[in-house]
């Protein structure tokens, strides 16, 4: 999996280069509209785990009371 997180990240900083630098005029539109398909596509499926882990990690941690500390 390492592998498939390099290209893709590669391919966000060629496409964050384009969008700034003055060569990326020369990109297709739909190229770049591809990208943003695939990357927010991406976003999307990792946005449900990111809701729902903020509010599961600011929950206190349960305590699990034994006889020898119920005194």
């Amino acid at each position: 999996m390492e592998g498939e997180f390099g290209w893709n990240g590669g391919i966000g900083v060629a496409l964050a280069l384009a969008l700034v630098r003055p060569w990326g005029m020369r990109i297709p539109g739909a190229l770049v509209a591809f990208c943003a398909w695939v990357g927010s596509g991406l976003l999307v499926s990792i946005l449900p785990f990111g809701v729902l882990s903020t509010p599961l990690s600011c929950a206190p941690a349960p305590t699990h009371r034994t006889a020898a500390t119920s005194r």
